[in-house]
């Protein structure tokens, strides 16, 4: 599977696309020359496939190469018109428009990338690309695209219905709200990096955890929400919201962004089994607390703690219904979100929001794709501690390693309330 470079997507979103009516299409193209009075481009272009990702979205696009050495140095625009018509007999097609600039154009063996996504229902679709240069220049493309679920993963319940196409909105805020109704539930968020010798939360882990919370707070109807989440390195709780909805999921995302784990409180170093009375404290706080939730969701990495619960250390409620949706996968890369960036052999160039982010010097370059190999896990512990509370709270533990795995566990959530 081919994980996207998610950070690009929740800083800048650059050259997102937006639905437009093909009405518009001059007018956003402000009179540039197209057809015979303008010129072809010399341009690269490479399709991406539908990739599911954790949002249970299938997440499509395209990438424009183009050779710098066609524009002298200066500020540049460049507009993409693309058309996604789903082959589902009613023949409407799906329009979008996305613009962006560059201020600096080196020209010196330099490629220019234009790309953009769009989310996807289950189904075939036949899409159509065209960029224009703002110069007169344009280059199109056409292409088939197919959104389909692994053999077997049929019954995998997605964002979108079939032959659905959405433009590829930033996750922070929020998949969806959940439907007002039902019982409700907490869900208790450990803040831990997927990598367990990480010393802190990578920009992909996250965004990886937000689209997995948006997820599944919003396919979940509660009446209620209330989110906490805590890390246990440093036996700290760092975000707690009762009455939480997608309006709130930026405020998550900046409290994961604030945890830093290279130094914890000496107290912490003090009791090295204190992540034991932590938790416990946390869950029985839920459980014993005014007004407990009947479904109390676990969700987070694989621990990296192990150990057991003494006997009658956890005291559940006896209506209430544990789970805990641990996240095993493997980091890779993919496609990044909307962009566009200037590619020399060496250094490389970016420009996000419209704006350049550093110069045409390599000391301030920026990349536009980079690849992180996946880092060596070490051996897990013996037994995953929040595992162990299941054991003692006689709850589900649902392993999570795809968008399908999710979509499952989610499933039996809802089952089982």
């Amino acid at each position: 599977m081919r994980w996207s470079l998610l950070a690009a997507m929740f800083a800048a979103c650059a050259c997102a696309q937006s639905p437009i009516d093909p009405g518009q299409i001059p007018a956003l193209l402000g009179g540039i020359p197209q057809g015979p009075a303008g010129h072809t481009l010399r341009c690269g272009f490479s399709p991406v496939a539908p990739d599911l990702d954790f949002s249970l979205h299938f997440n499509a696009g395209y990438i424009f190469r183009l050779r710098a050495d066609q524009y002298q140095a200066g500020k540049h625009v460049w507009m993409v018109v693309t058309r996604v018509t789903p082959k589902d007999g009613s023949g409407k097609p799906y329009w979008f428009f996305a613009r962006t600039r560059a201020d600096v154009v080196t020209t010196a063996g330099v490629t220019i990338q234009v790309s953009g996504a769009y989310l996807l229902g289950r189904g075939s679709y036949t899409v159509e690309s065209t960029l224009y240069d703002g110069l007169g220049g344009s280059c199109k493309k056409e292409w088939p695209v197919s959104a389909s679920l692994a053999h077997g993963q049929g019954d995998t319940q997605l964002a979108l219905p079939p032959f659905a196409v959405r433009e590829a909105a930033s996750p922070l805020t929020g998949d969806r709200e959940p439907a007002r109704s039902g019982p409700p539930i907490t869900v208790l968020l450990d803040a831990a990096p997927v990598a367990p010798l990480s010393d802190g939360l990578s920009p992909h882990d996250r965004n990886i955890l937000t689209l997995i919370l948006g997820a599944v707070v919003g396919r979940l109807p509660a009446s209620s929400v209330r989110l906490v989440i805590f890390n246990l390195d440093k036996q700290e709780e760092i975000f707690r919201r009762d009455g939480f909805s997608a309006d709130a999921m930026r405020e998550a995302f900046k409290a994961l962004g604030s945890l830093q784990l290279a130094s914890v409180d000496v107290s912490v170093l003090e009791k090295p089994s204190g992540y034991i009375d932590f938790l416990a404290g946390l869950i029985n706080r839920e459980v014993r607390g005014p007004a407990p939730a009947p479904t109390v969701i676990l969700l987070g990495p694989l621990s990296r703690h192990g150990g057991q619960f003494p006997e009658g250390m956890l005291n559940p409620s006896a209506a209430a219904r544990f789970f805990y949706l641990q996240l095993q996968y493997e980091r890779r890369p993919h496609f990044s979100r909307p962009a566009i960036g200037v590619v020399p052999s060496s250094p490389t160039y970016v420009y996000t929001d419209g704006q350049a982010q550093g110069t045409t010097g390599p000391q301030t370059a920026a990349p536009v794709r980079k690849t992180v190999p996946s880092l060596p896990l070490p051996r897990p512990p013996a037994t995953d501690i929040i595992n162990a509370a299941m054991a003692s709270l006689k709850g589900s533990t649902l392993v999570i390693r795809t968008p399908e795995d999710l979509a499952k566990a989610i499933a039996v959530v809802q089952k089982t309330r």
